[in-house]
């Protein structure tokens, strides 16, 4: 799927009872192609077919598992993480810790770091081009999956068929205070 300057790379993990989709996203910016939480099941051939890419980011600290192996297709890419990003995944070569201050494409692909639930440190980026918001973990949009594992599992988090924030994922919050002023910052932009 390709839209406005971005593009989606669809995949499947394979979880007990069910199939869960994977999408990574790649945000084509002057001079710059992203790579935003590549999937672990990724195929060389899906990351060959991007083309050059700069930057693979892992939005969150539950999205590295893809990054060793976009790296491998990649190995000029500066390897963005999260903080804590580091201390949870040493093995990975981490070039930055995205922060407000050191991220190259401030105006292009505004970060917003969600607050308040520390066990996961999510970003997530505005692109204005496209008016898109990028998110990893923070709203689930899965409505076209079916059986019973899906059925299962996706009712336990609360979002079958439904665009929602998970219960695993509002569980994880810490200070809804925090979290809040996040999610308003969010909606101090314009996006679709």
């Amino acid at each position: 799927m390709i839209m406005k300057n971005i593009e989606f790379i669809e995949s499947h993990k394979r979880m007990p009872l069910m199939s869960l989709p994977v999408r990574s996203t790649v945000v084509q910016l002057n001079g710059a192609k992203i790579l935003i939480s590549p999937g672990s099941m990724n195929t060389d051939e899906q990351l060959k077919s991007l083309g050059s890419v700069t930057d693979i980011v892992a939005p969150s600290l539950l999205h590295t598992a893809g990054v060793p192996r976009a790296s491998q297709a990649f190995p000029q890419a500066r390897i963005w993480g999260v903080e804590k990003s580091r201390e949870l995944k040493p093995q990975i070569q981490w070039n930055e810790i995205i922060s407000a201050k050191n991220w190259s494409y401030q105006k292009e692909l505004i970060p917003i770091f969600l607050k308040g639930i520390p066990r996961l440190n999510e970003v997530v980026f505005i692109h204005p081009a496209s008016n898109s918001l990028i998110i990893c973990d923070l709203c689930f949009n899965m409505t076209q999956v079916s059986g019973l594992g899906a059925w299962i599992i996706l009712h336990l988090f609360g979002t079958y068929h439904r665009f929602a924030i998970s219960k695993l994922f509002a569980g994880a919050i810490t200070d809804r205070a925090e979290f809040q002023k996040s999610i308003q910052q969010i909606f101090t932009y314009d996006f679709d």
